[in-house]
């Protein structure tokens, strides 16, 4: 594959221009690929840094249950000659009927003035991520993870203070249970323990309830509700959304929310943020594919209102 591509195998890279070799056989597979890292503020072609990666790959026979992978893999990074970073990648994923595991590791391999950096150690595990959730029946199910991920590349096409909120939440442990009724009605609650993030130490509680399938629309109903005490801020969170489906292909979305955040130390630090937002997309044949999106965002010192959007069409 040559052009612009997402690192499958080597999730943790994410988009490069470049080009990549995979072989895939009924238990093994492997691959190698070479490229640049898209410029940070324009997503445009950029040389200034290249990444070089490789992996090896063990998983289950195709159409075989369970379904299983275990991913070994190396990546460097250099920018402009010099050592960014290289480090090993581990991945391990296992799907069941009762049972579903997702975790990765990197390891970066200290070398030049990173390992100074790192007090003469020629390795230092970085970047854990888990997440694990066991089906007790088809309605019951408990989950739990943890995330000490320095930074984490994703592309959003849609952001709120919701998605900003969980973020900035991100590290630390979880655990929760979800409950599931008539194949329509979800509840579900967790507890957070997070750290190391710009929200610093801090508990949340969450508890949220979704509906599907409402009339012949096709509608949706989800609300949740947080609460967050910590050193740097507490407060409450609360958001809700309808989705309907006119007709067809047509999907329209209506969003809202509050969050109200203080200083545990001065309660006259507390501030307000509402949020609402309305978004439509539309899949024409299977070609086109037409998106638009509204929010406005209400804070005590300003108003922001984004609106946006666009056409694909695919040959």
């Amino acid at each position: 594959t040559i052009g612009r591509q997402f690192a499958t195998a080597l999730s943790t890279m994410g988009i490069f221009d470049g080009i990549a070799f995979d072989v895939d056989h009924p238990r093994t597979s492997y691959g190698a690929l070479a490229g640049a890292e898209p410029d940070a503020s324009s997503l445009g072609f950029s040389t200034t840094t290249r990444e070089y990666g490789a992996y090896l790959q063990f998983h289950n026979r195709p159409a075989a249950s369970p379904m299983w992978s275990m991913t070994l893999g190396g990546v460097g990074s250099y920018r402009q000659g010099e050592i960014d970073r290289e480090f090993a990648y581990l991945r391990t994923t296992f799907n069941s009927r009762h049972f579903s595991l997702f975790a990765a590791q990197e390891l970066d391999i200290n070398r030049g003035w990173k390992s100074a950096r790192e007090g003469g150690s020629v390795a230092t595990p970085t970047s854990t991520f888990a997440i694990a959730q066991i089906s007790l029946s088809d309605a019951l199910s408990v989950y739990g993870g943890m995330d000490n991920r320095r930074n984490v590349r994703l592309y959003r096409d849609y952001q709120n203070p919701e998605i900003t909120f969980d973020d900035s939440f991100r590290q630390g442990v979880w655990g929760g249970t979800s409950l599931n009724l008539f194949r329509r009605l979800r509840m579900s609650a967790d507890v957070r323990s997070s750290s190391g993030g710009s929200a610093g130490d801090a508990t949340s509680y969450t508890g949220s309830l979704s509906i599907s399938r409402i009339t012949r629309l096709q509608g949706a109903l989800h609300a949740r509700a947080t609460r967050f005490t910590g050193l740097v801020s507490e407060g409450k969170l609360q958001s809700v959304s309808a989705e309907i489906h006119p007709f067809g292909p047509l999907r329209v979305e209506f969003t809202a929310g509050t969050r109200v955040t203080s200083h545990p130390l001065d309660a006259t630090t507390s501030t307000r943020m509402d949020w609402t937002g309305i978004d439509a997309d539309i899949g024409i044949s299977r070609s086109l594919y037409v998106m638009f999106s509204t929010s406005r965002e209400t804070g005590a010192l300003d108003h922001t209102q984004l609106t946006y959007a666009s056409l694909s069409y695919r040959f």
